[in-house]
């Protein structure tokens, strides 16, 4: 998992990173992992986080009809695994898919973390913040800066 400040994700870029992670090789292909995982960042962006049960997945998210049976049915279960790994995998390429926020769905949970990552520092800011920590330790006049 990648190393994440602990803050809010803007609404913008967690479907930034819902639109990257549906075009990737890992999702592309599989409507089912893709309907899943719609439904579920979707349902938490609009703050009904509460709603995300095995049953609404089954029945909204993946086509199955009103009778199922969570309980006795475990293709839900099965589905949020498959879900899970293919989650790791794409997170696991995370500095080539350059988006702000990972997708994580932690075991024992429907419910997706939006974990917010940290902007890397850009190298003129970086050498500027150098030379001004070099200069204030020459000379204090430049500490205020």
């Amino acid at each position: 998992m990648p190393e994440g400040k602990k803050q809010k994700a803007k609404r913008r870029d967690v479907e930034r990173a819902l639109e990257g992670v549906l075009n990737s090789e890992q999702f592309s292909s599989s409507e089912q992992l893709s309907e899943f995982l719609s439904f579920i960042v979707n349902k938490t962006l609009d703050g009904k986080s509460a709603e995300i049960k095995a049953y609404s997945i089954a029945v909204d998210a993946l086509g199955r009809r009103q009778d199922f049976d969570p309980q006795s049915n475990a293709a839900v279960r099965v589905a949020a695994g498959r879900l899970r790994q293919a989650l790791a995998l794409y997170n696991s390429q995370a500095p080539q898919n350059n988006a702000p926020v990972t997708i994580i769905l932690e075991p024992g949970s429907y419910v997706p973390i939006f974990e917010v990552l940290e902007s890397p520092i850009d190298p003129i800011t970086s050498a500027v913040e150098e030379y001004v920590s070099i200069a204030a330790e020459k000379s204090p006049e430049y500490s205020e800066y």
